[in-house]
């Protein structure tokens, strides 16, 4: 994968972390909250989401890169 894609990618996680609020994360992830059932599943997403967001800023392109492309090796065979 291209530093450019992998940098897009990680630009669009973080500003959609910065601007995103939990109604917004549903809307776009297509969950019903007008049950308790589907807020609750989306509220275990939101937390995901929060996790996964965070754990990525804890690393810089070139390590995000490296892990990427490691992850991909086989797929140019």
């Amino acid at each position: 994968m291209k530093r450019e894609e992998i940098e897009k990618f990680c630009k669009g996680i973080a500003t959609f972390a910065w601007n995103a609020d939990f109604r917004k994360f549903c809307e776009v992830c297509n969950f019903d909250i007008t049950t308790q059932n589907g807020e609750d599943y989306a509220v275990g997403k939101w937390q995901e989401w929060q996790s996964l967001q965070s754990s990525l800023k804890a690393f810089d392109l070139d390590r995000i890169e490296a892990i990427v492309n490691a992850g991909l090796v086989n797929e140019s065979e």
